[in-house]
C-alpha cells in the first residue's frame, strides 16, 4: 500500500503549527515539523508556495537562515514547473548571503521570466537590488529596480512587494548619504502598519531592524528605542528580538557602559548564527574594556559572517578584531582594515565604514592617509561620522592637532558618548603646546572616563609617562592592576615579528643573539596569547 498525500488542510495546520513553534524560539522543532510535513505533502503549485513561505517565515524569524536554505534546496529538487522554482529559488535568495544570492536570484528571475509570472519578477529585482555586501554595479541602478518592482507591486495591489521596495529604497538611500530621505522611506512602511499577513508582517519587522542600525549609525542612539517601543505590535520572532538587544547594547557600548552592554548581550545564548556572531563581537568589545586579559578569540569568521550580511556590521567586526589585536600586542593589528577600507571603495557607500577609518587612524595613521586618500568624497553622512571624521582627519595630521582634538570631544561628549570624547581628550593632552593645557585635557578626559566603564582605557592613560601626574588622580581600576603584561613582551614581539618573515628558529636566535631555546619559549608564550597559533600562522602578520 502506498500513503495518501497530505491533505490541504493538514499542510496549512502543520505550517501554522510550525510558526508558533518558530515565535517561542523552538527552531528545530519548527523545521522538523516542516521536513516531515513536505515529506508527506504533494506537489501541487499551492501546497508548495504554502510550505515555501513557511520554511521562508521560519529561518526569517528565528535567524536559522542555513537550515532554512538546506530545506528549500530539497525541495527545489522535486518542483518541475517554473513558478514554483522561481518562489522557492528567491526565497532561498533572500536567506542566502552575499556569496550566493547573485547566483540564486539570476536563476529566479529567469524561471519567473518563463512563467510571465510579474509578482516574482519584481520580488527578483528588490532581491537583486538590496544592498548587502557592495552596490555594485551602482546605487542608482539598485534604485531603478526598487522602482520597476514598486510599481509592479502597486499594479497588482501587493503589499509585501510594496513594503520590501520601500524598505530596499530606503537601505539604498542609507548608503547613499541621503539621511533624512532614508530616515522618510523607513518611516512610511513602519509608522501606518498596524495588522497584516505573516509575509507582510516580516517584511516590516525587517524594515523596522534597519531603521534601527541606520539610526545608530547616525548617531541619533536615543531615537532607536523610541522606534522600537512605537513598532512592539510589529517585530516578530526571536532574531528581532535578540537584534533589538544587539542594538541597544552597541549604543550602550558607544555610550561606555560597558557593563550594561555585557548584561544585555549575556541571555542570547541559544541565538541564530548571526546573532551569536554579532553578540561576540559585543562581548569581545566590552571585554576589552572590563577585562585584565584580552579575549582568546580572533573574530576572523564572525568578521567574514557579518560581512557577507551587512556592510556595516562587518565593519565594526573588524575595528573590534583591530582593537583587540592591539590590546594582545600582535604585530600589524590593523593588518585586515586596509585591505577592507579597499573592497567597500568599489561601492563607494556613504554609510557605516567611518568606524574602521578611526580605527586604522589610530593605530596607523601613514596607513590610513594613503588608504583614504580616494574615499574622503564619499564619506559617510550624518553627525557622528562628522565627528569621526574629524577625528580620523585629525589622527592623520590634516588638522591643528590641539583644537581639533578639543572639538572632537566636546561634539562626542554633546551625543553622551563620554568614551570616545575621552579617547579624544586623551590624544590632545599628548600634543598639548604647553605643560599646563595639557594637564587640563589629561584632567579632562579622566573626569571622563569616571563617567563610563572603560577601565583599561582610564587606566592606560593614567600609566602613560609622557604625562605628569596629578595628586589626587585616580587609581588604576582593580580590574586592570594586573594587566600592564596582557600583551606581548618586547622580546616575544621581536621573536613573532621574525617568525613572521619566515625566519628559522636558529636563524632567530642569530639574529637577536640568544639561544635557539629562548626562541622557542617566546614563540610558545605568544602562541598562548595570540590564541594558540601556530608558527605557520604568524605569517598572518607580515
Amino acid at each position: 500500500m502506498t500513503s495518501r498525500p497530505a491533505s490541504a488542510t493538514s499542510v496549512v495546520d502543520a505550517c501554522q503549527r510550525a510558526l508558533g513553534l518558530a515565535l517561542r524560539r523552538e527552531t528545530e522543532a519548527a523545521f522538523d515539523l516542516l521536513d516531515t510535513t513536505i515529506a508527506a505533502a504533494d506537489t501541487a503549485a499551492d501546497t508548495v508556495r504554502h510550505l515555501t513561505e513557511s520554511i521562508f517565515l521560519v529561518a526569517r524569524w528565528t535567524g536559522d537562515y542555513r537550515r532554512g536554505v538546506e530545506i528549500l534546496r530539497r525541495m527545489l529538487e522535486r518542483a518541475d514547473d517554473p513558478t514554483t522554482r522561481g518562489w522557492i529559488t528567491v526565497r532561498m535568495a533572500i536567506l542566502a548571503g552575499a556569496a550566493e544570492d547573485t547566483e540564486l536570484t539570476a536563476a529566479a528571475l529567469g524561471d519567473f521570466t518563463i512563467a510571465g509570472d510579474d509578482a516574482g519578477q519584481a520580488m527578483s529585482m528588490l532581491t537583486m537590488a538590496f544592498p548587502k555586501s557592495d552596490l555594485l554595479p551602482s546605487a542608482a541602478f539598485r534604485l531603478e529596480l526598487v522602482d520597476a518592482a514598486r510599481a509592479v507591486g502597486e499594479r497588482l495591489a501587493d503589499p509585501v512587494i510594496v513594503a520590501r521596495a520601500d524598505g530596499a529604497q530606503a537601505a539604498l538611500l542609507t548608503y547613499e548619504g541621503d539621511n533624512d530621505a532614508a530616515d522618510a522611506a523607513y518611516r512610511r512602511v513602519w509608522e501606518p502598519f498596524r495588522v497584516g499577513s505573516p509575509l507582510l508582517s516580516s517584511e516590516v519587522a525587517n524594515v523596522v531592524l534597519n531603521h534601527s542600525l541606520a539610526l545608530l549609525s547616525w548617531g541619533r542612539l536615543r531615537e532607536v528605542d523610541e522606534v522600537w517601543d512605537r513598532t512592539r505590535h510589529i517585530v516578530t520572532g526571536p532574531r528581532n528580538r535578540d537584534w533589538h538587544a544587539l542594538i541597544r547594547a552597541t549604543a550602550m557600548i558607544h555610550l561606555g557602559q560597558y557593563r550594561a552592554a555585557r548584561d544585555v548581550v549575556a541571555p542570547l545564548t541559544n541565538a541564530s548564527e548571526e546573532v551569536a556572531a554579532f553578540g561576540t563581537v559585543l562581548n569581545v568589545a566590552a571585554g576589552l574594556e572590563l577585562s585584565a586579559t584580552a579575549p582568546d578569540l580572533d573574530l576572523a569568521a564572525e568578521s567574514e559572517l557579518l560581512e557577507g550580511r551587512s556592510m556595516q556590521l562587518g565593519a565594526m567586526a573588524r575595528s573590534t578584531q583591530a582593537a583587540l589585536r592591539a590590546v594582545r600586542g600582535e604585530p600589524r593589528p590593523h593588518r585586515d582594515l586596509g585591505p577592507t577600507l579597499r573592497r567597500l571603495a568599489a561601492s563607494r557607500p556613504r554609510f557605516g565604514w567611518d568606524c574602521i577609518a578611526v580605527t586604522l587612524a589610530e593605530l596607523a595613521p601613514g596607513e590610513a592617509d594613503e588608504v583614504l586618500t580616494d574615499m574622503w568624497d564619499f564619506w559617510p553622512a550624518g553627525p557622528r561620522p562628522a565627528v569621526q571624521r574629524l577625528f580620523t582627519e585629525t589622527l592623520i595630521g590634516r588638522n591643528d592637532p590641539y583644537p581639533s582634538f578639543v572639538e572632537v570631544a566636546d561634539r562626542f561628549e554633546a551625543n553622551g558618548e563620554f568614551h570616545s570624547a575621552a579617547r579624544a581628550m586623551a590624544h590632545a593632552s599628548r600634543v598639548a603646546p604647553s605643560g599646563g593645557e595639557s594637564l587640563v585635557a589629561h584632567r579632562r578626559a579622566l573626569d571622563l572616563y569616571r563617567l563610563t566603564d572603560a577601565e583599561r582605557s582610564m587606566a592606560n592613560l593614567l600609566r602613560d609617562r609622557r604625562i605628569r601626574r596629578e595628586p589626587g588622580s585616580p587609581t588604576i581600576p582593580e580590574s586592570q592592576r594586573h594587566a600592564v603584561n596582557a600583551g606581548l613582551t618586547t622580546r616575544e614581539r621581536q621573536v613573532t615579528e621574525l617568525a613572521a618573515e619566515g625566519l628559522t628558529g636558529r636563524e632567530i636566535a642569530l639574529n637577536l643573539g640568544i639561544s635557539q631555546g629562548t626562541v622557542r619559549n617566546h614563540l610558545q608564550h605568544a602562541r598562548e596569547k595570540l590564541g594558540g597559533l601556530s608558527k605557520r600562522d604568524f605569517t598572518r602578520f607580515k
